[in-house]
């Protein structure tokens, strides 16, 4: 496993909260991979989820910005925030 990958983790979410045999660890994963390939930083990343179980992929196993939202509402909630910097 690529070792930047392990920088993206927080330790405290472990063991996850995914059932065995859940595709969520696996989908959880891609997104890591796909991120540290592409040299992307988590720490300029915000993740918008809603409920459930898939919304538990971001927050709180990654080292990034979350915002947790209501059930249906997480399109609504991302169109909130600025990607400008505070000054």
């Amino acid at each position: 496993m690529n070792p930047r990958i392990y920088e993206m983790i927080n330790d405290r979410a472990f063991p996850t909260p995914f059932c065995p045999g859940c595709g969520h660890g696996i989908l959880m994963n891609a997104v890591l991979r796909a991120f540290a390939e592409l040299e992307w930083d988590l720490k300029s990343t915000l993740f918008v989820s809603g409920i459930g179980c898939a919304a538990w992929i971001p927050s709180p196993h990654f080292k990034a910005d979350t915002l947790h939202t209501l059930h249906g509402r997480a399109i609504a909630y991302a169109t909130g925030p600025s990607s400008s910097t505070p000054s």
